[in-house]
């Protein structure tokens, strides 16, 4: 850690807490590490056993709240008020966010326009309403259908509240005739801008710090290599 950010924590008790825990990053703001909730009782244990928890990250009703990223993309990640923050013990902290995914698992509902959307992009992604226009124009010609395309017909029908008329069928050919190429997705942005943020506050943790958390070295990785980008000098921190 450089000496001009620790000039941003006067506070020897501060500075300390930054130094010498698995934290490298200030999550919380100069002055307000005494006032977090619980730190009496996390300091009397010298914070081993501890973590500190961002309350944004759980709802008042208990499931998931905002994610990592998402904290970091809205700016309220690092240097916090001590109003957003608590210490919990690692067993409880580690219990709140399992209780959190269980109870946002329950709470999942899709609803029937949610349902309508998804329907539409699947059928969108596969080209089944391009087969399905197809096999009905061969349909209303009157050609004899595969017993596959047939097949295929008569769900989309039933499925689709569509008027089944039935339609010639040769039981015998089971192969799809009808043949649409799949039209291939676009591919993803390789900088997004959420990438691009997490790529620059982990070069700004670097200049507090010589060691990263795995899952941020393997990013920094990934990102340097996908972007030809330089890897910075950095060392993955164990957690003890």
């Amino acid at each position: 850690m450089q000496q001009d950010h620790k000039s941003m924590y006067p506070l020897a008790h501060e500075w300390d807490y930054i130094a010498n825990t698995e934290y490298h990053i200030p999550y919380f703001a100069p002055g307000e590490l005494d006032k977090i909730e619980n730190y009496g009782s996390a300091s009397q244990d010298k914070f081993v056993g501890w973590h500190l928890h961002h309350r944004l990250e759980i709802n008042p009703d208990g499931s998931v709240g905002k994610s990592r990223n998402s904290l970091i993309d809205e700016n309220l990640y690092y240097y916090r008020p001590a109003s957003e923050l608590v210490f919990l013990q690692s067993s409880i902290h580690r219990q709140l966010h399992i209780n959190a995914a269980n109870i946002s698992r329950t709470n999942r509902t899709t609803s029937s326009e949610t349902k309508e959307r998804q329907s539409q992009a699947k059928l969108k992604s596969n080209n089944t309403e391009t087969r399905f226009a197809v096999v009905s124009d061969m349909v209303a010609s009157g050609e004899t259908l595969s017993f596959t395309d047939y097949a295929f017909y008569r769900r989309y029908c039933l499925r689709n509240g569509i008027e089944f008329t039935g339609a010639k069928v040769d039981k015998s050919r089971t192969i799809k005739r009808v043949d649409v190429p799949k039209i291939k997705s676009e591919k993803r942005e390789p900088r997004s801008e959420r990438q691009k943020i997490r790529y620059e506050s982990l070069l700004d943790q670097l200049t507090r710090t010589d060691s990263l958390p795995k899952i941020d070295v393997m990013f920094l990785r990934r990102y340097c290599r996908n972007n030809d980008l330089p890897m910075p000098t950095v060392k993955m921190s164990v957690k003890k």
